[in-house]
C-alpha cells in the first residue's frame, strides 16, 4: 500500500517514531493549544491516541506528516480516518510551525485530504470537529465548501467548564460541484 503522496508544495508520508517528539512538542505548545481551543488534558489524550497510530496506516486510516518540498522541513501533521459502519471519513490537521500559519498551507493540505478521501478511500462524506474557538479552522472549512451541521453544546470538558464543538461536513457531490478541488 502506498504511504507517501504529494501536492504542489508538500510531501505527505506515513508517521515515523522520530516524528512523534515534534508532534508532542507542538500539541503541548500553549499558543497552538489556545488557537485550537483545546485544554491541556485533551491534548494529552490526543497525544497518547496518536502515538498508537505510528506505523499503522491501513485502508481506513491514514496518518501523515506534512513536509515542505522546498526545504524538506516538517511543518505539520494530518490524518483521515473512515468510520467502520458509515461512508464518512473524519479529517484532522495541525500546522505546528507558527511562521507557516496564514500562508494558505492549511487550504492546500485540506484539499489533499479531501481529494484523498473522495478519490482514494472512496468515502461519500468528509467531516470535521473543531472547537468553537478555532475560528481559523472554521473559516478554512467554510472556504472549502463545508456545511455547518451542528454545535455540540458543552461537548468538550475544559479546565473551568465546558467548550462547544462545531461539526461540519462536505459530500463528494458538493466537493465536485464547487470546482474547488482543482
Amino acid at each position: 500500500m502506498k504511504t507517501s503522496f504529494d501536492s504542489d508544495r508538500f510531501n505527505y508520508r506515513e508517521w515515523k517514531e522520530e516524528d512523534f517528539e515534534t508532534y508532542k512538542h507542538w500539541m503541548k505548545d500553549e499558543q497552538i493549544r489556545n488557537r485550537m481551543g483545546l485544554p491541556n488534558k485533551i491534548c494529552n489524550y490526543i497525544i497518547r491516541k496518536m502515538h498508537k497510530c505510528i506505523g499503522k496506516t491501513k485502508q481506513t486510516a491514514y496518518h501523515f506528516v506534512v513536509v515542505r518540498k522546498r526545504d524538506n522541513i516538517l511543518i505539520g501533521f494530518c490524518d483521515i480516518s473512515k468510520h467502520a459502519y458509515f461512508d464518512v471519513a473524519e479529517v484532522g490537521l495541525l500546522i505546528g510551525e507558527k511562521e507557516d500559519w496564514q500562508k494558505g498551507y492549511g487550504t492546500e493540505i485540506m484539499k489533499f485530504l479531501l481529494n484523498f478521501g473522495f478519490n482514494v478511500m472512496k468515502t461519500n462524506v468528509v467531516e470535521i470537529y473543531t472547537t468553537k474557538k478555532n475560528q481559523a479552522a472554521i473559516n478554512l472549512f467554510k472556504k472549502l465548501g463545508f456545511s455547518h451541521s451542528c454545535i455540540l453544546k458543552g461537548y468538550c470538558k475544559i479546565e473551568n467548564g465546558f467548550e462547544d464543538i462545531i461539526h461540519m461536513y462536505i459530500s463528494v457531490a458538493e466537493w465536485n460541484s464547487k470546482k474547488i478541488s482543482q
